[in-house]
Parts: structure tokens; C-alpha cells; sequence
């Protein structure tokens, strides 16, 4: 393990108590709120944008140049939101670019931005205003954005997001599976890691104060208990196909073995590529060997009736 990928897993490990160590790792921001950028039409999210440029730091103090770090964003507002976080924080040389801009590049390492959220109880509080994002874009779903976003990390790949809403909203969508393949996929690897903090934009902060009971119910909805137990209901249920699949036996397939060599040089050659095919099956078992077994078990039992 180089230098480098001790710092990039080291981190996790330090902030969110990693136990994997490895190339990949999926934040899940359970209280990330996306809501339409003022005066545009695209989204944008304070709280994953705070989290990727804190990464990022933390990053840089471990030695990490800031060079070799890019930020990719699925939607074009959040590039100004991270922009605005890196000057708060004093970060620069960090590439924050759309996914779609970054195509044809790469870096060392990459945080991918997923924006999106889709939050219960949120929704009921903002229902009927037109600023909030209610539900998961297309755009965030499309298989080859984020098959741009999951291969551009020569070393190192973090994917930011509402993982818990996001699954939930797209798990009866064929056009979302793709992302929820993701999701599971790192529920899975055990690389899944928690993230509670809080959405610092105006417009989020002045809903949620509006209503203490609100607030007080997504908290309760967010909190890092109710994600644990979506994240082990969802590995138990994964256990239990694996096993299923265990139990099943595979099936013996039989054929001619070396004994028959002489009868199958007389085959038609459809039957010929049909025996090939069978003979190369994982599974097969040569006639000539059955029969042995069959020879020995019934010697067997002659000896002993005598």
C-alpha cells in the first residue's frame, strides 16, 4: 500500500470509523437536502458539498496534493456551492467540474456529488413549494453518468449522497437500478459510512426552523440508528438469497466418456458440437467413472453375502 492510499483509507477510518480499508468508500448524508439553486433551475446541496470539501482537506493534511483531487457534480449548481465551501476553507488546486465535463479525464482521486434527496418528512413540511426537489431526476440516473462518475479515480473513489432516501425512491423505477446497484453494492462491501451533518443553506435552515415538530421528526427519520438498521436489513435479506442459493445442489450431467471414443468419431457434427458442450460443463460426469463406482459398490455387497 503506497503512501497515498494509506492517507485516503486512513481518513475514513479517523472521521467515520471505517472498518474496511480499501479504494472506495459511499458517505451517506442522511440529512443532505437538495433544493433548486436560487435564481436557476438546477440543484444544488450544501451538506454534501461541506462533507466532499472537508474530505478534501482532511485529505490535504495527510499529504495529499490538492492537484490530484477532483470533485465531479451531477448537476451544474453544485459546482458553485463546493466553489463556495473551498474559499471558506481555504482549499485551492482541488478540480470541481460536472460529470459530464470530466468524460474524457481522470485524476489520483475523486468525490462524485449525487445531490439528490428525497426526504418523507421533509417532503410533507415542503409540499406545494415549487423550490424543492421533490423526487430523484432521470438525470442522476442515467447509466453512463454514473459509470463516468465510479471510473475516473486512478487511486481513490468516494460517492456522496442521501443513499437511505435515494434507494428508496428509485426502488420501483427500472430506470433507477442502476443506482440502487450501487447503493447495495457498498452496503455489501461493508464501505457504506455514515454522515449526519447538518444542511447550512438559508432557505433549508429558515423551512426547518419554521416547525419544531418537523424537525424534530426528520432528525428522528435521518439519525444514524435508523440508517444502521436499513443498512443490516438489507445485508440479512442479501445473507438469506446467498444462502438459498447454497442449499441448491447443482445437477449432474452425464456423457460418453473414453470408452465410446470410437462410436463418436461416427456422429453427425451437430451431435458432435452437442457432446463437446455437454462434456464441458463444470459439472459433467464421465459414464466410464459411474459405472466403476457401480462395478466396486456391487463387489462390495457380494463379499459380504458370503
Amino acid at each position: 500500500m503506497t503512501v497515498e492510499h494509506k492517507a485516503f483509507s486512513d481518513v475514513f477510518r479517523e472521521r467515520y470509523g471505517a472498518t474496511v480499508v480499501s479504494q472506495y468508500y459511499f458517505i451517506n448524508t442522511t440529512r443532505s437536502i437538495a433544493h433548486v439553486q436560487a435564481g436557476g433551475n438546477s440543484l444544488e446541496n450544501w451538506a454534501d458539498a461541506k462533507v466532499a470539501v472537508i474530505l478534501c482537506k482532511a485529505w490535504i493534511e495527510k499529504g495529499i496534493l490538492a492537484i490530484k483531487i477532483a470533485i465531479l457534480c451531477f448537476y451544474h449548481g453544485q459546482i458553485d456551492v463546493v466553489n463556495e465551501y473551498l474559499k471558506r476553507y481555504g482549499i485551492s488546486g482541488v478540480q470541481v467540474v460536472s460529470v459530464d465535463q470530466f468524460q474524457s479525464g481522470d485524476n489520483d482521486f475523486t468525490i462524485s456529488l449525487v445531490t439528490a434527496t428525497a426526504n418523507k418528512s421533509l417532503m410533507t413540511l415542503l409540499s406545494g413549494d415549487p423550490d424543492y426537489f421533490q423526487g430523484v431526476s432521470v438525470f442522476v440516473k442515467l447509466y453512463k453518468r454514473l459509470n463516468v462518475a465510479a471510473t475516473r479515480a486512478k487511486k481513490g473513489h468516494v460517492f456522496i449522497g442521501s443513499a437511505t432516501t435515494l434507494d428508496r425512491a428509485v426502488q420501483k423505477e427500472a430506470s433507477g437500478e442502476h443506482l440502487r446497484a450501487l447503493i447495495h453494492d457498498a452496503i455489501e462491501r461493508r464501505v457504506m459510512l455514515i454522515d449526519e451533518t447538518e444542511d447550512e443553506s438559508p432557505y433549508v435552515q429558515q423551512h426547518l426552523m419554521s416547525s419544531d415538530k418537523t424537525l424534530r421528526e426528520f432528525k428522528e427519520e435521518t439519525s444514524s440508528l435508523e440508517n444502521l438498521g436499513w443498512m443490516s436489513e438489507h445485508r440479512e435479506g442479501r445473507v438469506q438469497i446467498l444462502r438459498k442459493a447454497h442449499q441448491q445442489k447443482p445437477q449432474k450431467v452425464t456423457y460418453g466418456g473414453s470408452d465410446q471414443a470410437t462410436q463418436f468419431g461416427t456422429f453427425p457434427p451437430n451431435v458432435k458440437e452437442a457432446t463437446r458442450a455437454r462434456q464441458s460443463q463444470p459439472g459433467a460426469v464421465r459414464w466410464s467413472d459411474e459405472q466403476r463406482e457401480q462395478r466396486e459398490s456391487s463387489k462390495k455387497k457380494g463379499k459380504k453375502r458370503r
